[in-house]
């Protein structure tokens, strides 16, 4: 008796916890990364950590034209070689129209076949220092690529395709019509998400531009900070778009993926929320099943007591328990849908 009181009293409740929070947006607090505040830095301590990132970025900036300068000695030369290559295999093709030509008049063509041969081997030598030098710009051109400037561009580059995107979200967004207010809801929410998103795309940028170490980058740890707390603001966003939507399932959806990516990206896996709603709501579903089973139950062991009372008492205890687990379990269902249609 007493696990059947657990479990109809105590389900309820872990519903209420997993469903979402009664003060904030859910329970994806539980698993926030803890953003420890570093300890203030000196004047002294700033000064060497911009000094030492200058430093490094006028460092990776001479190593880039360094190997930019050889890669651009490596394609003249493979640019006068292939200029070579062409005028070799002019001069082939010509030797063999010459030697074509002698045959078909069926004089001797001893000259024009060893003057064929030499021009063969020309072109293959010229081909051959082609492929060469070919190699060389491909293997200076990835030294090139290699570099932390380089790399920086390609950062900069990738951000800036996301932040464009997201930008068009917005747009897209801004000129969405609502027919109700619940629809509106839903689309005010994916505003916010949208643009959460684009802070985060921000941080993100700025951390792994500071990783880099081109740009004079004075605290890359206030700059993970920074995007760990728009990591969290982001997360608490698309709760509240979840919950949003859930309350409106007919009609108009917008899924919650089409926030966390751009247009025309793939959509992402279901979040940590998602799924303990889906817990939550199967817990809900099962124990209120119990709690009506556990009531037939009760009333019928009542009812074929004939007058034992012992078994006429087990029989309202299970009945009284049950009744405490179905309400119990509907106030916890009330509860969160009064939250849902009081603050989303």
């Amino acid at each position: 008796m007493n696990i059947i009181l657990a479990v109809l009293i105590g389900v309820p409740l872990v519903y209420v916890v997993m469903s979402q929070t009664i003060i904030g947006t859910s329970m994806d607090f539980l698993f926030k990364t803890d953003v420890t505040t570093p300890a203030p830095k000196t004047t002294t301590q700033k000064a060497a950590e911009s000094a030492a990132a200058l430093k490094r970025a006028q460092d990776a900036k001479a190593e880039a034209d360094q190997l930019q300068n050889q890669k651009d000695k490596a394609v003249a030369q493979r640019d006068a070689n292939d200029t070579q290559l062409k005028a070799e295999e002019t001069a082939l093709k010509s030797a063999q129209d010459d030697l074509s030509k002698a045959k078909a008049k069926g004089g001797d063509t001893t000259a024009e076949e060893g003057k064929l041969n030499t021009q063969q081997q020309a072109y293959d030598k010229a081909k051959s220092s082609y492929d060469a030098s070919n190699t060389e710009v491909t293997k200076a051109n990835e030294k090139l690529e290699a570099t932390p400037f380089k790399r920086e561009e390609k950062i900069n580059a990738y951000y800036k395709e996301l932040i464009k995107a997201n930008e068009a979200k917005g747009t897209e967004l801004s000129q969405k019509k609502a027919s109700t207010p619940e629809e509106q809801k839903i689309i005010d929410q994916q505003k916010s998400a949208n643009g959460l998103y684009g802070e985060l795309l921000k941080a993100k940028q700025a951390v792994e531009t500071c990783q880099v170490t081109t740009t004079p980058c004075a605290s890359i740890e206030d700059k993970k900070a920074a995007q760990i707390a728009a990591e969290n603001k982001l997360r608490e966003q698309i709760s509240l778009l979840t919950y949003a939507e859930q309350t409106i399932n007919k009609g108009m959806t917008f899924p919650v993926s089409e926030i966390f990516r751009p247009t025309g990206q793939a959509a992402k896996k279901l979040s940590l929320l998602d799924v303990t709603n889906k817990i939550a709501n199967w817990m809900i579903t099962l124990v209120t099943s119990l709690a009506v089973t556990a009531l037939i139950i009760g009333g019928f062991i009542m009812i074929i007591s004939g007058g034992d009372e012992s078994r006429l008492e087990e029989g309202k205890t299970i009945f009284t328990y049950s009744l405490i687990g179905l309400a119990v379990t509907l106030m916890a269902y009330g509860i969160i849908a009064t939250i849902r249609s009081l603050f989303i």
